[in-house]
C-alpha cells in the first residue's frame, strides 16, 4: 500500500499535482500488507521484508489498483519481489 503524498501543507497552502509528483520522486514508499507463497524464495534477499515491513519500489512499477477497485477505498499495487528496491528501516540513534 503505497503512503500518500500531503495534499496541502501545515500552513494550508494546496500542493498542486506536479509538485506532489515532484515531492514523490522516481520511487514510492510503501507498506507490505500481504506476500505470496512465492514471494522471496530466491537466495536474493539476506534479511527478507516481511508484513508491515515499509518498502522503497519504483513508483511505475506493479499493477495498481485504485481506490474505487477496492472494498476499503485504498489505493493498493500489486510488485514482484524482484522489483522491490530496499527495506525502509528507522535507526534509533542512542
Amino acid at each position: 500500500m503505497p503512503e500518500e503524498v500531503e495534499e496541502t501543507t501545515k500552513a494550508g497552502i494546496i500542493i498542486p499535482d506536479k509538485a506532489k509528483e515532484e515531492m514523490q520522486g522516481a520511487k514510492t514508499i510503501a507498506t507490505i500488507i500481504s506476500c505470496g507463497a512465492k514471494a522471496f524464495d530466491s537466495s536474493t534477499w539476506k534479511d527478507q521484508p516481511k508484513v508491515g515491513d515499509k518498502i522503497v519500489i519504483p513508483t511505475y512499477a506493479g499493477y495498481i489498483l485504485n481506490k474505487k477497485q477496492t472494498d476499503d477505498g485504498k489505493e493498493y499495487r500489486i510488485i514482484l519481489d524482484r522489483d522491490i528496491l530496499a527495506i525502509k528501516r528507522e535507526e534509533i540513534c542512542q
